[in-house]
């Protein structure tokens, strides 16, 4: 039977072994997998950068209103202040004022002491309010006491002396005397001091008030008449009230507040404990700590982290952000200044917790996660049904058609409500019916066929061998041409741009040049940069990147030389442009060949540089055709290169080396000589060199046709001859020899030929 035959038992036979198909199975992807993964992947990627993107904007909205709450607060405690701070303010001036008018006389004491008392029950925020006069000495004043009215508290005769403090009643007469202190003289004390010398309302350092241990501050005021100091006013705050009002304050629970000077000592916190040094003697007055030493780790870390970015407490004068951690957990601070015209100069501290504004963050990412969970659930339970929905009718589509691979023609796909699923049930079904007709037809056509073939075989074999005669031919043509269309194009194409990268370097080199320059003299005049700057330059190691550069650029400019020499060696090797003879200078095409295999000349590993001698001769121009004489070249250039890397030449001082040759050596005709000292050839081989498809290569490195086609080349095309003398051991000599014009070359063929006849 040939193998155009085809009969209804061949249909109905044995089908071939499941093997191919099974392994076929086992490389194949299941319809599930590819309708169900890709929903998978996507509702993963999408449930992935949702709770990525929810949690990173929750954490800038969570920054963003920390810091908006933290000023907030601070404001809140900027206004109870100046409003807790300005009661002592007010009654000095009510004080002032009315001695000034006449309303209260310096010299009356009793006056003093009544005014007093009466404003300690006014003012509830007072400790104290009292007067010092500058003339006598003497103390008038009113303070408060544990009792529910202020006691009076003077000093004995109204002049400096004995310091006595009295129980008052309700009409504010003196009732027991509580204490008598000797030796006082308000013109001695700080207070009093400190207001002559601020000449106007101003504030005392803040004091324990000992054994309570609490703070105080005084405001102080000193009373001039007609130039004269009369004496100064003074009200005492105690500071408990900015303590209970921190403590009052809402900064979400685990948050705190704190008030302190800009040494770092604490003046009030949310946390009242948190004041004072702890006291390990009964009788030791207590002090103050700083927000480095507090016992709280909250404040300890907030002054931590404060000290080591600012060292100096004082460079604090707008809000400044900070934050830590603790305990896993992070906490933002906001440092605020507080001032006064009168020179108060604190500063305000608010502790807020991160966990406080992720509750509801995290639970709205956890909200989303079960959503898109949900989604991701539903996408799979759909994508499994469709997947069984569409597998179920591929199945019987491939069920039928494995019948009528084994012969089995009668097979009908019935209707089904999906419409491409329909449609191709449909065509299944007529190309059943059309294969029937088909395997007729080839039944009537196989006789026909079988006589056709018989004729055409014996008809093939004439045109292989006429076919094997002329493939030398056609393949050196095609790839003579396809070899110089590439080389042409390709040297074309990158000429231009790398004419424009050449042309542009030395601009380029000149700016750099400049840049530095001008880099050097900001350097110079600025020798103290930013720190931005200084981090900046150390990163990129300037230094280095300023001498570096230079040798950038060299570098540049000599691979783009090198490029266009190779560029203009390819536009001499391919010729594309000379489709006739052509007078050239052989010596170009060689040089131009030599650089395109410049790489497989260089160093190797295993063996040196190749050394090539050039012992050119005067030459004139040739009349020839130069693309393929380059490819002479090549070949012949490349076989030698091969010879001397690929045969084992293990002398230690083995130098190889090819030498090429050229002279006139008459009228007519030129010589080219390629040598190399590699291994040589072995005799018994040297008549089959030009044959075509011959090679001693291994198989996959060469096809056999590079010197049968170099010899039709140079004998057919340009009348020369190539001949090859080799001794084994002693290296190889290819002789090129071509007339120097083609057509006096043709006239003495015909007058040779002539003359034989």
């Amino acid at each position: 039977m040939t193998p155009f035959q085809l009969s209804k038992d061949k249909v109905n036979s044995t089908p071939p072994s499941d093997a191919p198909r099974q392994q076929s199975r086992r490389r194949s992807i299941p319809l599930n997998l590819i309708l169900v993964v890709p929903f998978l992947l996507e509702i993963f990627a999408v449930v992935g950068l949702t709770g990525f993107f929810s949690l990173r904007n929750g954490e800038r909205a969570v920054q963003d209103l920390a810091t908006k709450l933290q000023l907030d607060i601070g404001d809140r405690i900027d206004q109870h202040l100046e409003s807790y701070l300005d009661t002592a303010l007010q009654v000095n001036r009510i004080n002032h004022e009315a001695i000034r008018f006449g309303a209260l006389e310096p010299d009356d004491p009793e006056a003093l002491i009544q005014q007093f008392w009466q404003q300690l029950r006014t003012f509830p925020t007072l400790e104290y309010v009292y007067f010092g006069h500058q003339t006598r000495g003497g103390f008038a004043g009113a303070g408060r006491s544990a009792s529910e009215w202020p006691n009076i508290e003077e000093t004995e005769d109204y002049v400096a002396g004995d310091f006595l403090i009295y129980e008052a009643d309700k009409q504010a007469n003196r009732q027991t005397l509580l204490s008598r202190d000797g030796d006082y003289d308000p013109r001695r004390r700080g207070w009093y001091k400190d207001a002559i010398v601020d000449q106007g309302m101003g504030w005392s350092e803040i004091y324990s008030l000992f054994p309570d241990a609490d703070l105080g501050i005084s405001a102080t005021l000193p009373i001039y008449e007609n130039g004269e100091l009369v004496g100064v006013v003074a009200s005492d705050l105690v500071l408990t009230g900015i303590h209970e009002f921190l403590a009052a304050l809402d900064v979400l629970g685990a948050g705190q507040t704190f008030l302190m000077e800009h040494d770092g000592t604490l003046i009030a916190s949310s946390h009242t404990q948190e004041i004072f040094v702890p006291i390990t003697d009964q009788g030791d007055e207590p002090e103050r700590q700083t927000v480095t030493e507090a016992t709280d780790p909250l404040l300890k870390l907030t002054g931590e982290t404060l000290s080591s970015q600012f060292p100096d407490l004082r460079q604090i004068q707008i809000p400044v952000q900070l934050s830590f951690h603790h305990e896993g957990d992070q906490y933002f601070v906001q440092i605020i200044p507080y001032q006064d015209e009168l020179g108060l100069d604190w500063l305000t501290g608010i502790i807020l917790p991160e966990s406080a504004f992720m509750a509801q963050i995290h639970a709205n990412t956890r909200m989303t996660i079960a959503l898109c969970a949900g989604a991701l659930l539903i996408a799979v339970l759909l994508g499994i049904a469709t997947s069984y929905w569409i597998k179920q009718r591929l199945a019987q589509l491939n069920k039928a058609a494995q019948a009528m691979a084994k012969g089995e023609l009668q097979q009908q796909i019935g209707h089904t409500q999906l419409l491409e699923l329909d449609d191709l049930g449909q065509s299944f079904n007529q190309m059943a019916e059309r294969l029937k007709q088909v395997i007729g037809d080839l039944e009537n056509s196989n006789t026909t066929l079988e006589n056709r073939v018989i004729e055409r075989t014996a008809e093939l074999s004439d045109a292989l061998n006429h076919l094997k005669r002329t493939q030398s031919q056609l393949i050196q043509t095609e790839k003579m041409s396809s070899l110089g269309q590439l080389v042409a194009g390709v040297a074309h194409e990158i000429n231009n741009p790398l004419t424009f990268i050449s042309g542009n370097l030395a601009y380029t080199q000149r700016y750099a040049e400049e840049l530095l320059s001008v880099l050097n003299l900001y350097q110079q005049h600025y020798p103290e940069p930013t720190p931005a700057i200084a981090e900046y330059t150390e990163e990129i190691d300037l230094d280095f990147l300023k001498k570096d550069f230079a040798n950038t650029l060299r570098s540049m400019q000599s691979g783009t030389e090198r490029i266009l020499k190779i560029v203009a060696s390819l536009r001499v090797f391919s010729h594309m442009d000379e489709a006739e003879q052509k007078a050239v200078d052989i010596h170009q095409g060689i040089d131009s060949t030599l650089v395109i295999l410049q790489n497989q000349i260089e160093h190797h590993p295993s063996m040196p540089a190749i050394e090539i001698v050039k012992q050119y001769g005067e030459l004139p121009a040739i009349n020839c055709y130069p693309g393929q004489l380059n490819q002479v070249f090549m070949n012949l250039l490349t076989n030698a290169i091969y010879a001397l890397r690929h045969n084992n030449i293990k002398h230690l001082d083995f130098q190889p080396t090819i030498t090429i040759r050229t002279e006139r050596f008459d009228a007519d005709q030129i010589s080219i000589r390629i040598i190399d000292n590699g291994p040589g050839i072995p005799q018994d081989i040297q008549p089959r060199l030009f044959e075509p498809f011959f090679t001693t290569k291994p198989v996959g490195k060469g096809t056999g046709l590079g010197l049968a086609i170099s010899f039709q080349v140079v004998t057919e095309l340009h009348k020369g001859t190539l001949n090859c003398i080799s001794t084994p051991q002693n290296g190889t000599l290819f002789v090129i020899t071509l007339p120097i014009h083609q057509r006096n070359l043709e006239a003495k063929v015909q007058a040779s030929n002539l003359a034989s006849s």
